[in-house]
């Protein structure tokens, strides 16, 4: 029976990966069809920050606060700025994404917003339950919201670090930063580390920009440790004392190779971190996202259904995913040594198209021999093969 409460497509989350979705799904419906969007907060703060580089310029256009076209990379015996050309640099604020989905979607009367807490996704019957007591059915339900405690990776087969992070919005009384460059990842440390811990600047202008410091950790650790870090880093590397902190941002990204389940064939499907669309070696998801919701829209536009090659990466890019996060996360090669090595001896042009997985299977093989401790990298990649895991 159709009711009220019955929709051709349910969005269960309302972050990035739900949002685009809706604005995908637009573009595609039928005029008669409706969709429900269920998300905990109304979206009117500005929660995150995403950075991404790419060719399209379809959002950044409309959205970015700010674009560069060169990145500077820092570390032992390398300090070099480079321009990353055909590729842009950007960076979108949370809530000039949120409102501009809210815009494209307010007068469109295919679409509802409900602001509630999802309880409980029945699989079978299509119902979506919030903790108000409300029930909603779908005939699709695209499950993308990420339960952070509920995180629970058997760590005895698959790799997991996290990506967490803490920034300072700042502005500084004169002008500090070189505002035509990003520091992409500048390894200075308060620390000596195996662990992939780098300091990263987006300059907004010469007095004003995003300070963070990143760590790619296994054991998540307090914020005052990273408050301890940039403290250092104004100090000691921007000798900078006098500035103004106007917002503060503190988060962590899982990365792992873990496969996600997920369920092709039944009423919910998953999208978003727990689909894998964090990339596992980089934790990098704006772009990656954008591009699977859109080959997912896509194969239930041409063929009706979704299957599993239009969510997953390749298997060969899940395998050196893996087996990088293997020599990185355990030391075997520090991270500063690993991602230094790629920067001296690959063109950027190259190593984004390796790291969105567009590279033939030649680059692919030139990239991981540009890597130090190589040999190390290609028996990792050869025991996860091995081992027999589900990648």
């Amino acid at each position: 029976m159709i009711t009220n409460n019955t929709y051709d497509y349910i969005l269960a989350g309302g972050g990035l990966s739900g949002q685009m979705m809706a604005l995908e799904l637009q573009k595609v419906i039928g005029d008669n069809e409706r969709v429900l969007m269920i998300d905990k907060s109304d979206k009117n703060e500005n929660d995150r920050t995403w950075s991404y580089w790419s060719t399209d310029r379809s959002l950044t256009d409309v959205l970015a606060r700010k674009v560069w076209n060169k990145i500077k990379v820092s570390g032992k015996g390398f300090n070099e700025k480079i321009s990353i050309a055909p590729y842009h640099y950007a960076t979108i604020r949370g809530i000039d994404f949120y409102n501009f989905t809210k815009k494209e979607l307010v007068n469109d009367k295919r679409f509802e917003w409900v602001t509630a807490v999802v309880d409980k996704i029945e699989e079978d019957s299509g119902v979506v339950k919030t903790t108000d007591g409300k029930s909603y059915t779908g005939k699709l339900i695209f499950k993308s919201y990420f339960e952070a405690d509920k995180l629970e990776i058997p760590t005895k087969d698959y790799s997991v670090l996290y990506q967490q992070f803490k920034g300072w919005f700042v502005k500084t009384e004169k002008p500090v930063f070189d505002t035509d460059t990003v520091t992409f990842m500048d390894f200075s440390t308060l620390e000596n580390t195996h662990e992939t811990r780098f300091f990263y600047i987006l300059p907004f202008s010469g007095t004003e920009a995003l300070v963070e410091y990143t760590a790619f950790t296994a054991n998540r650790m307090e914020e005052q440790i990273y408050d301890d870090h940039l403290n250092w880093y104004f100090k000691e590397k921007l000798k900078v004392s006098n500035f103004e902190i106007k917002e503060k941002e503190f988060d962590f990204i899982p990365m792992t190779d873990y496969p996600f389940p997920q369920k092709i064939n039944g009423k919910v499907v998953t999208i978003g971190t727990t689909a894998g669309f964090v990339k596992a070696s980089t934790g990098y998801c704006f772009s990656r996202t954008q591009e699977k919701i859109k080959g997912i829209v896509q194969a239930l536009s041409i063929k009706g259904k979704i299957e599993e090659s239009d969510i997953v990466s390749p298997f060969h890019f899940r395998l050196l995913d893996s087996a990088m996060l293997e020599v990185t996360g355990k030391g075997i090669v520090p991270g500063e040594r690993f991602f230094i090595s790629l920067f001296k001896k690959m063109a950027p042009e190259f190593l984004f198209r390796f790291l969105d997985e567009k590279a033939s299977m030649r680059e692919i093989i030139r990239t991981m021999f540009a890597v130090p401790g190589k040999g190390k990298l290609v028996i990792a990649t050869i025991q996860k093969l091995m081992i027999g895991n589900k990648i």
